[in-house]
């Protein structure tokens, strides 16, 4: 088997691989094993609105604070190596007229370099979506929302919000671990993982008040 024939079947089988993933919209999932991408950055699910710990739809994410989507041997990385090795490996042989001595070496050295290119660049951009997602996942702290599915004193239940002009729904537990019933209005206290923790409204703003006279005194 000739050196150019190898380097046809990477790249055939890197631009296979890469252009399935992409029509199967699997990107994300690639890696997997260094992180679980929660969703694109800035925009909300109409079934679960967050996942800080990466298994949600929406805002979180687990990459933060550096931490790596993409490394060396995620699926996307190595096809997009072959793809890169088989090309470059082609040129140079069939337009260059380059022995395997010389074109080997240099298809690599090309591979391992736009390779890590890439990686980088998604590791950069989808980093710094997640820790914009972070920002504004606080924001929904305080917020009012519905329950829909009613919450039981130990269990989940799920709640809906408005956020950025429509509705989201996610799963909600009881902040004092009470029954709160459906249709009845809470207020969103913390956020853990995936599921918001709620207290009745009314119940809150009677907290907040009890705390303005208490600093009055």
């Amino acid at each position: 088997m000739s050196i150019t024939v190898i380097y046809g079947i990477c790249l055939l089988v890197g631009v296979i691989y890469t252009v399935a993933s992409f029509l199967l919209g699997s990107f994300a999932d690639m890696g997997a094993h260094d992180g679980d991408l929660g969703g694109p950055a800035g925009d909300f699910s109409h079934d679960y609105g967050v996942d800080t710990g990466g298994h949600g739809e929406a805002l979180g994410s687990t990459a933060t604070g550096g931490e790596v989507l993409f490394g060396p041997f995620s699926p996307l990385v190595i096809a997009f190596f072959l793809t890169c090795f088989g090309g470059v490996g082609m040129l140079v042989t069939i337009a260059f007229t380059l022995g395997p001595w010389i074109s080997l070496p240099i298809a690599a050295a090309s591979g391992f370099l736009l390779a890590w290119l890439l990686a980088a660049m998604f590791n950069r951009l989808l980093g710094g979506m997640a820790s914009s997602s972070e920002v504004r996942l606080s924001t929904l702290v305080g917020t009012d929302a519905e329950v829909t599915v009613a919450i039981p004193p130990m269990g989940v239940g799920e709640i809906a919000y408005i956020a950025m002009g429509s509705r989201y729904v996610t799963p909600a537990r009881s902040t004092e671990q009470a029954v709160i019933p459906r249709y009845a209005t809470v207020r969103i206290t913390r956020i853990v993982g995936n599921t918001f923790f709620v207290r009745p409204a009314a119940e809150e703003q009677l907290r907040a008040v009890e705390e303005i006279r208490g600093s009055e005194f």
